[in-house]
């Protein structure tokens, strides 16, 4: 399997009001999270009030959330 390099995160708040309508989501559906997911860039190029809030987390890995091609998720 190819190794992603892909990072990702939570946003800890967000308009669930709003949410729906800018994004397109029908409206029998529900948006419970949104998650950012793209290649991390270099800290140095973060403002640096947001580089000092940047640390790592013990989460587990981005590998447990999702899958290339066929389905292939393992404990």
């Amino acid at each position: 399997m190819r190794k992603s390099r892909l990072n990702h995160s939570s946003f800890r708040g967000f308009d669930r009001d709003n949410t729906p309508s800018v994004l397109g989501v029908p409206e029998d559906f529900q948006v419970e999270i949104l998650i950012a997911i793209g290649k991390q860039r270099e800290s140095a190029a973060l403002p640096e009030d947001i580089q000092a809030r940047e640390q790592p987390t013990p989460r587990k890995p981005l590998a447990g959330f999702y899958a290339e091609g066929q389905f292939n998720f393992k404990e």
